[in-house]
């Protein structure tokens, strides 16, 4: 571990070696231990059982991780069953042809084609188990979609960029839900997890690699609670919290020192021997505070999107016996500006009043430029005529509730307003001639008098004329509109066999890792859907490469 790690909190110890795999006792044995059980650890559990291996999932709480709070969108192309019926056209090059704009090289190309050439497959395997993603297909660009409709565009595939090099295609598929569907997209897996016959063993916080004289990684330590009222708090603590989806993270992580208090209290020493290997499949670190202030301090003052157990927990055991790490700076900052369309239209300026970005990309695109390289500043400027277009359009019954909630909020409370482009200015504290200048060049490219050198697409072009105009505030300190980051760093892995890699290139015998413990598709840069899509991907990766090492 590094020097200057020592003050981050942790549960994770050293590693233990044992000159045996008989010299301590073990309380259970099994082929494969997966230490988390969230979209990633759910996926090889299901996997490992089709392929006729014993599994042992610990997780220190119930399951679901981040998954369980997500949107529950898988991304996948290339011709899925949801993209024929819909009326799609996709392959699987035109699929990898645009993935490298967005991974920019964070996993390989041969990983990366793997993955699209796969997508389909994995797609039929998901519903092969009880999963169900609908094919209809939502009528415009929107964040998240609302019922009916599952299949839509939740990536940046429609920028002129992206379409001068590879034909868009609808690759974000929501699983069947009436609200959000992240939660029921974990219960199927857990469904299929259990049915298959892995083994559940919850409430159990792995705390060290159990590895032999030669450093294979042949088990784990933990510390797991006993059954009685403590265990059953702590329980429904976390059941109740995960319906919440994420209206609960807040509360869920403000608890978070009244069950690790729980899980001391109640706890006894667990040890399971891996006879084939151990998964980590924890989850990334946005709620561990010491790691994200060290590696992401300009994402702070934001909303942690993750569950309690994102504590970077599965990166602590991989450095323990010398893996590597990569892109830990490397965060998703997720500013949604559409729905309402209205705020796709005008212009995100930073403090100057200087537009910085293409206002119709994805949300996670919005928020790197506003926090990477605009100190986490932003306001998107409107006009009369679209700041009433904006009020409209997040009425209820059009869009999610909590749309409705956060953007009307906003728009009401969060806004500056001014007679003039100059008053507005003065209001809000832009340099009035950068600032003017900024919305007469935006006017002309609307008015297609001069290109665009951001290269919005035409659809989300409006005059910004109209008197009075508005300053509408997006930025990361905004009092209504939370910015949600997650973390998208980890152990560095083999391509082909998912091992953890230590920083001389060896491979760490014995220790694999998936999902956002790991360096994965969306290390650059995320779309909704990547992050489980590359669970499901390396998770069933993972186990498949553990049968071919044994067999």
């Amino acid at each position: 571990m590094h020097s200057n790690d020592s003050n981050w909190h942790s549960f994770v110890q050293s590693p233990k070696t044992v000159a045996h795999s008989d010299a301590i006792h073990w309380d259970d044995t099994t082929d494969v231990v997966v230490v988390g059980f969230g979209a990633a650890g759910a996926t090889a559990a299901v996997e490992a059982r089709q392929q006729g291996l014993s599994v042992n999932v610990l997780d220190r709480f119930e399951g679901g991780g981040a998954t369980v709070l997500s949107g529950g969108i898988y991304y996948a192309g290339g011709g899925t069953r949801q993209q024929r019926e819909a009326g799609v056209e996709d392959t699987p090059e035109a699929m990898f042809t645009y993935l490298q704009t967005e991974t920019q090289g964070c996993v390989s190309d041969e990983l990366l084609r793997e993955f699209c050439d796969t997508s389909v497959e994995n797609m039929d395997w998901l519903e092969s188990i009880g999963l169900e993603f609908p094919s209809t297909r939502a009528p415009a660009k929107t964040s998240y979609p609302v019922n009916p409709y599952y299949l839509y565009f939740s990536g940046n595939e429609g920028n002129p960029a992206n379409k001068a090099i590879a034909k868009p295609a609808e690759r974000g598929h929501r699983h069947a839900s009436k609200g959000q569907s992240g939660y029921e997209l974990f219960t199927q897996l857990k469904k299929a997890a259990l049915s298959a016959g892995a083994t559940l063993t919850p409430r159990t916080q792995v705390q060290r690699l159990l590895v032999d004289e030669q450093g294979k990684v042949i088990g784990v330590e933990a510390r797991r609670m006993k059954a009685g009222m403590g265990a059953r708090i702590h329980g429904l603590i976390m059941r109740q919290l995960n319906k919440k989806n994420a209206m609960g993270i807040g509360v869920m992580q403000s608890l978070q020192g009244f069950l690790e208090k729980l899980e001391r209290n109640n706890g006894y020493t667990y040890r399971v021997k891996a006879k084939q290997g151990v998964i980590l499949a924890t989850g990334g670190y946005i709620s561990n505070p010491g790691m994200t202030q060290h590696h992401i301090p300009k994402y702070e003052g934001t909303m942690r999107l993750g569950s309690v157990g994102c504590d970077g927990s599965g990166i602590r055991l991989g450095q323990s016996v010398g893996g590597d790490t990569g892109y830990m700076d490397r965060a998703s900052a997720w500013r949604f500006i559409n729905p309402p369309n209205s705020l796709a239209q005008g212009i995100i300026v930073n403090a100057r009043g200087e537009r910085y970005c293409n206002e119709g990309s994805y949300g996670a695109q919005i928020g790197y430029h506003m926090c990477e390289e605009n100190d986490g500043v932003g306001w998107v400027i409107l006009d009369a005529k679209l700041y009433k277009s904006a009020l409209k359009q997040i009425r209820p019954g059009k869009v999610w509730f909590f749309q409705t909630l956060i953007y009307g909020m906003t728009l009401l409370t969060d806004t500056k307003k001014g007679d003039t482009l100059a008053a507005l200015a003065q209001e809000v504290g832009f340099d009035t001639d950068t600032f003017t200048a900024q919305v007469e060049q935006y006017n002309r490219i609307a008015r297609r008098e001069i290109p665009d050198p951001i290269q919005k697409s035409e659809d989300f072009f409006s005059e910004i004329s109209e008197g009075p105009f508005y300053a509408v505030n997006i930025g990361k300190h905004s009092k209504t509109l939370p910015l949600a980051v997650v973390t998208f760093g980890g152990l560095k892995v083999d391509d082909k066999s998912r091992q953890v890699v230590r920083e001389d290139g060896s491979l760490v015998d014995g220790l694999y890792a998936a999902g956002r413990c790991a360096v994965g598709l969306p290390s650059n840069q995320y779309m909704s859907g990547f992050s489980i899509s590359d669970c499901v991907f390396t998770g069933r990766k993972a186990i498949r490469a553990i049968t071919a090492q044994a067999g």
